[in-house]
């Protein structure tokens, strides 16, 4: 009887084993899709931008030339459908050009963060800002921006592509991850991008402590892991890249 006790406790530890490995694979497959997905529109947004910001460099920003773009942008809006919009600011903040919507009065953005990064850092990079509402629609967006210069290498302004954070939970409210999984897009500081489920208080908020970033992202880019969430108590298995 004894051995047979034993033999039975064996065979469940290693089935469930065995399905913890297989869970651990799944979601790592899960999260490399997720991060291709991710990466590959803020690589097209990316592109995007830099068309834009060549031709109002060697082009200019006048009337004339804010609307050839804007009739550019119009053709290649529907090829991004997870586009919210494509606006271009001057070097105060004032609105030259929106793609989906009519410029508000009096509408200035200096205050956002991407343009403040833009203003006071002379790179070309392209710069991920944190999530925002929109002042117009308080939408949920992400921004992917890209600064211009004029012809004297000074700043001209910025071009930003917003990206709406409902066609990120649209994507990851198809997956089924059971009733108490969740699905996270965050910068590597932390900072929470887009959480499925979505509780809008979560917006922005920053996770550097969690074990994720604390403790697992230190010395590897990919794994898995168990721990209870800072977020909202429950005990996870966690798939990480």
């Amino acid at each position: 009887g004894c051995s047979l006790a034993s033999l039975t406790v064996w065979k469940v530890s290693a089935s469930r084993e065995r399905a913890l490995e297989e869970v651990n694979v799944h979601g790592l497959n899960l999260t490399q899709a997720l991060a291709t997905y991710s990466e590959g529109i803020v690589r097209q947004s990316s592109l995007l931008l830099l068309g834009l910001v060549e031709r109002l460099e060697t082009e200019g920003s006048g009337p004339a030339q804010i609307q050839r773009l804007s009739a550019l942008v119009n053709r290649q809006e529907p090829l991004m459908p997870q586009l919210s919009g494509i606006t271009i600011y001057d070097n105060q903040g004032r609105w030259l050009m929106s793609s989906n919507r009519p410029i508000p009065a009096g509408a200035n953005s200096r205050d956002r963060a991407y343009f403040i990064h833009h203003r006071d850092d002379p790179s070309r990079d392209t710069f991920i800002g944190p999530p925002i509402q929109s002042r117009s629609n308080q939408e949920w967006v992400i921004t992917v921006s890209r600064r211009f210069n004029d012809a004297h290498g000074e700043f001209a302004g910025v071009v930003a592509v917003t990206l709406g954070v409902e066609n990120f939970l649209r994507l990851f409210g198809k997956i089924d991850v059971g009733q108490e999984g969740a699905i996270g897009l965050s910068y590597t500081d932390g900072t929470l991008l887009v959480r499925y489920p979505f509780r809008e208080q979560d917006m922005g908020r920053n996770f550097s402590k969690s074990p994720i970033y604390a403790k697992y992202l230190v010395d590897r880019s990919v794994g898995t892991a168990s721990f209870t969430s800072s977020l909202d108590g429950v005990e996870r298995l966690y798939a990480f890249r």
